[in-house]
């Protein structure tokens, strides 16, 4: 789908977010987030930096519309039935990520859209696989990821944050 505008791609990743929930978590100040959506003002680059951090948007599809919106969304030709190769994700562990961050996110009053929430599920779930290969050092690996999230979302905004969003 290409958006018209760079204020429209922004909307588009914000999803189901309020401007002021966006603006907190991009760090910009809710007036300027509003200014970047109707294109009265174009986005900054620590702002653009973020946003493909945060969200893994496409700095391309960004800017210009064009390619995929999510950095890797490509998809590669599929491999014939007999060369593909099968990656086991472990059920009972993904499940625990989603629903912990799902609690967490719930518990601290903060929206997050489903498809927000997959992406961190999968970062979140590709990290305790590689980091740890125990299934008991993955559930405290977990514990901690969650602990590390609340504190994210509970971070109050800096002052000095506060006027650079100005």
């Amino acid at each position: 789908m290409k958006s018209e505008t760079i204020g429209d791609r922004i909307r588009t990743v914000r999803g189901g977010l309020s401007q002021a929930e966006f603006s907190s978590r991009m760090a910009v100040h809710e007036q300027t987030l509003g200014k970047y959506e109707r294109n009265v003002r174009q986005p900054d680059a620590p702002f653009l930096t973020r946003l493909r951090d945060e969200f893994g948007v496409s700095a391309d599809w960004l800017l210009t519309g064009e390619g995929q919106m999510l950095i890797g969304a490509a998809e590669a030709p599929a491999a014939p039935p007999e060369q593909a190769s099968r990656v086991e994700i472990d059920e009972e562990l993904h499940g625990r990520v989603v629903d912990g961050i799902s609690r967490v996110h719930a518990e601290e009053g903060v929206r997050l859209p489903p498809v927000e929430l997959g992406r961190i599920a999968a970062r979140t779930y590709a990290d305790l696989v590689n980091a740890y290969g125990d299934p008991d050092e993955q559930r405290v690996g977990l514990k901690l990821a969650l602990e590390q999230l609340r504190r994210q979302l509970r971070a109050p905004i800096e002052p000095a944050q506060r006027k650079e969003r100005a």
